[in-house]
């Protein structure tokens, strides 16, 4: 074969090696901005030589701690005036209820997991004190309904999920190429733009960060509200393979916010 067969198969390969690499599948750890509470993961496809699809889902694990002040201060809401005999039949028509009381009973019956029993024993236990005979048994029974509330929110997690796609393009050649997404300028005085950002450790294909990113084009502005241009913009939101891990309080994992 001619010298320049061989030449030409070198440079196809040297121009397949410095092809920008397609993350397949990837979970991503928070590293900063306002997303340290959750992970990403998804999947990208190639749709031609510059330019992937990916469908993205920002996993959000949130948790809603009750200082023991605010208790306290729901506590003290709870005054006379809010349990007059009123309130007193209202309680026992509705907590103390014979069905709801055997619904409770029946419902225990069937949970197979025995924390999650333990758990509703507990309510159980509470409403052992039906029926209420005066105002200070109802205000006791109250505040031990409370007091559980407020122990189980302490230790509860909320899971969501915020699913996307976005369309990237290859920027650059070599080690320092990266795929970039440029949304539409918002129509603000601003120029506010959104560029997300996909870039892999060089060397390490498998390596990704993915980096979204508030640029505002005409920061010298001011907004609708008269403040300058610049109080909009915000930390960069990066997920990245050497992010952090998540750090809460769960006993309890609950669906949706």
């Amino acid at each position: 074969m001619s010298r320049w067969y061989w030449l030409m198969a070198t440079l196809a390969v040297n121009a397949q090696a410095e092809t920008l690499k397609v993350p397949s599948m990837f979970t991503l750890k928070p590293k900063s901005g306002d997303i340290m509470s959750s992970i990403l993961n998804g999947e990208c496809k190639s749709i031609s030589d510059k330019k992937m699809q990916c469908t993205f889902n920002q996993i959000l694990l949130s948790q809603k701690i009750i200082s023991q002040d605010e208790f306290e201060a729901k506590l003290t809401k709870i005054g006379s005036k809010q349990m007059e005999i009123g309130n007193l039949d209202k309680l026992n028509g509705s907590l103390c209820d014979s069905a709801t009381l055997k619904g409770m009973d029946e419902f225990i019956a069937n949970i197979s997991d025995e924390r999650k029993k333990k758990h509703y024993n507990k309510v159980k236990s509470i409403l052992s004190a039906c029926p209420l005979k005066n105002i200070d048994e109802a205000k006791s029974l109250t505040h031990r309904l409370m007091k559980f509330d407020y122990e189980t929110q302490n230790i509860t997690c909320n899971l969501s999920i915020n699913t996307y796609d976005l369309e990237f393009t290859a920027i650059g050649n070599g080690e320092n190429s990266y795929w970039r997404n440029t949304s539409e300028p918002l129509s603000n005085s601003c120029g506010m733009t959104n560029v997300v950002s996909m870039r892999h450790r060089p060397k390490y294909s498998g390596l990704w960060e993915y980096r979204g990113q508030r640029v505002i084009s005409m920061p010298e502005n001011k907004t609708l509200l008269g403040d300058p241009c610049t109080v909009m913009e915000t930390e960069p939101m990066v997920w990245s393979w050497d992010g952090d891990d998540i750090y809460k309080n769960c006993q309890i994992i609950g669906v949706g916010f």
